[in-house]
């Protein structure tokens, strides 16, 4: 499910593709706070939710934009990712480092001092 202005809703199809609207959202003004949660479980769920924030309409693009993103959980508990289940601690870890490696350009290009983002936390 995904909230947004106090409404909830199923998501339209897989990881984030599709789940994403802004059609009843108020144009920008420059006075508003907007804050936009994903649930991004695994790094590779990370570029698509970067890039949904890029893509920010009704003027939404102009508005500063803070970034933050933990997900060291759910690798230590992979309920939600059978193919993780069989691994090791350390296969584990070995995972989140190749997962996060193939995040890490589009963390970079959001979050570099030309990026979307005005900060980052990760």
């Amino acid at each position: 499910k995904q909230a947004s202005f106090g409404r909830v809703e199923e998501r339209k199809t897989g990881i984030l593709e599709g789940s994403y609207t802004e059609s009843e959202l108020p144009k920008y003004n420059g006075n508003q706070i907007r804050i936009t949660y994903f649930l991004a479980q695994y790094w590779d769920a990370v570029p698509l939710a970067l890039s949904a924030v890029r893509a920010a309409s009704h003027g939404w693009g102009a508005a500063r934009v803070v970034a933050t993103i933990s997900l060291g959980p759910w690798y230590a508990s992979p309920d939600t990712r059978p193919e993780y289940h069989s691994l090791t601690s350390k296969e584990l870890l070995e995972q989140f480092r190749t997962d996060m490696e193939k995040a890490l350009p589009s963390i970079h290009s959001f979050c570099a001092p030309d990026g979307r983002a005005s900060s980052c936390a990760i």
